[in-house]
């Protein structure tokens, strides 16, 4: 709550300032730009109530609840696409507060569930300085590396709306839609395999718990790129059939994000093994920091003249490096094999 009440105040103060003041933006669509940022900084606060309990979820291997609450946040979703055909006011307010509805309806699920079955979802006073302390560390640094995740994407679209205009904005915002509808495969697996993971590291049993991570691993990238492949090669028509007018390097945007994701893709059971040895600010601290090195490499190349979708290629440098590096930090946290 805490984190919540922080975040609020900083994205009324400084946030709302900087899109008000700064941002490139038409005079006219000023006012939607406005009610959208809300609904977003709302719709965010929404996301981080929800994930203690997706989290409880996971750690109980319920998956079956897990799936049923994504086929309704995805029925919802669509029937937000058929509202916005209906509803005559403005487009970009109504999506806004639909998807501020479906963030909301979410969260609702979660939490009634959790507080239904899981003992440990229910509020009690609890004082325990010990026990703050190391919640509070791990916690600490894992909301570093959640917010290096954050400022890798959003900072650079802002860097790219600085230079470039909205209209970049847009295909950037269009291959984020592509590869969040790819990667969702390849998530859903990982969910599934994260907590036996932690639970094989934590028997010490530890040549399961590697087969697990090579193979997640293999598994992750194999089921992303099944999807991945025939974009890549279909991009333009793909998105073609989907919009009227195609943006500018939306194509190219679109492709270059799903390099980017698809190597990123063969970390995530590695990222899991670091959360599940509790010793987490090296790890967190090394590769955060390179992958925010994505930010001002961005803005030196932009300044210098490159094309936008030079960031692109420097996000995929980075997180090549960066994954190079989990291997090298692994190794010497669990004796982990190249």
């Amino acid at each position: 709550m805490v984190l919540i009440i922080a975040i609020f105040i900083l994205a009324e103060t400084v946030g709302l300032w900087f899109v008000s003041y700064h941002l490139v933006i038409p005079p006219e669509r000023m006012t939607a730009a406005f009610w959208i940022y809300q609904a977003a900084v709302v719709s965010f606060m929404f996301t981080l109530i929800t994930t203690p309990y997706m989290a409880a979820i996971i750690a109980h291997e319920n998956m079956n609840v897990y799936a049923y609450v994504s086929i309704v946040e995805a029925v919802l979703k669509l029937a937000v696409v058929f509202a916005l055909m209906i509803i005559p006011q403005d487009k970009l307010i109504v999506y806004g507060a639909l998807m501020l509805f479906v963030a909301m309806v979410n969260t609702t699920l979660y939490r009634l569930y959790c507080r239904k079955h899981y003992e440990e979802c229910k509020f009690k006073l609890v004082w325990d300085k010990g026990m703050f302390k190391e919640i509070f560390s791990y916690s600490g640094w894992n909301l570093f590396g959640a917010s290096v995740g954050i400022f890798k994407n959003q900072l650079v679209n802002i860097l790219l709306n600085q230079f470039y205009g909205p209209v970049v904005n847009a295909a950037r915002a269009v291959s984020l839609q592509v590869s969040n509808a790819v990667t969702s495969f390849s998530q859903s697996f990982c969910s599934a395999m994260n907590p036996q993971i932690v639970k094989t590291y934590a028997a010490e049993n530890k040549k399961d718990c590697m087969d697990l991570v090579f193979k997640g691993s293999k598994f992750t990238f194999y089921l992303l790129f099944i999807f991945a492949l025939p974009l890549i090669l279909e991009m333009h028509y793909v998105l073609s059939l989907w919009l009227k007018n195609l943006p500018d390097f939306v194509v190219l945007f679109t492709i270059l994000t799903l390099v980017d994701v698809l190597v990123d893709s063969m970390s995530r059971t590695i990222i899991m093994l670091a959360q599940a040895t509790g010793k987490i600010k090296l790890y967190q601290s090394v590769v955060g920091g390179i992958l925010l090195l994505n930010l001002p490499v961005s803005y030196i190349a932009l300044k210098l003249g490159a094309e936008a979708y030079c960031v692109l290629i420097i996000a995929i440098a980075m997180t090549l490096i960066s994954s190079i590096v989990r291997v090298f930090i692994l190794r010497r946290l669990t004796n982990f094999q190249f």
